[in-house]
């Protein structure tokens, strides 16, 4: 009885310490260049926030983000690119998983991105990355220039990730389907008239 209830009270510890535990903290190094920020990243981009997703089954909501790009300041991008908005989890790619030190985004909201390349052809950033909201600062205007216009197309849309779920799901439907079929003519054949 005593090792039942030391059980008992192990799991409720874990359960506590698991739902109701504080999250973990973390912070950015103290501000760098623009510069430092530019060697880190894969490109950089200013564009608008046209849509958000969730970043996993149960996780928080918005945590992908699609942007439409006006200007590509580093690096060759397309006109439209997803944006994982914290760190992509390796055992899961496109999965986003959750810090302190997510970057924040609302639908229609500018931003200048500092992005590091992604799986299929995804892009992330976070808050420690350079990425802020609204137009590329002086700073910026002055190290990087202008910019360009981003190359045609769509980059890592979730639409692919779509239509590839889609197909999966179709041709599991088709198998299962002729799976079925199969058995009832067994059983139809088997089966005394």
């Amino acid at each position: 009885m005593a090792v039942a209830r030391a059980v008992l009270a192990a799991v409720a510890l874990s359960l506590v310490s698991a739902l109701g535990g504080a999250p973990a903290l973390a912070s950015c190094a103290p501000p760098v260049s623009v510069a430092e920020y530019a060697q880190r990243a894969d490109a950089v981009v200013h564009g608008r926030v046209i849509g958000l997703e969730g970043g996993a089954p149960l996780g928080p909501p918005g945590r992908i983000a699609r942007f439409q790009l006006d200007r590509v300041l580093k690096g060759s991008v397309a006109g439209s690119i997803v944006v994982l908005l914290g760190p992509e989890v390796d055992s899961a790619p496109g999965t986003v998983g959750a810090t302190s030190v997510d970057y924040n985004v609302t639908a229609g909201t500018d931003h200048t991105l500092y992005l590091r390349a992604g799986s299929g052809g995804r892009y992330v950033t976070d808050a420690c990355s350079g990425s802020h909201s609204g137009a590329p600062s002086p700073e910026e205007v002055s190290f990087f220039g202008a910019g360009s216009a981003p190359q045609p197309g769509v980059a890592g849309g979730l639409e692919t990730s779509a239509i590839v779920g889609l197909a999966a799901v179709a041709a599991l439907a088709v198998v299962a389907g002729a799976y079925a079929l199969r058995l009832s003519r067994r059983r139809a054949a088997t089966k005394p008239s």
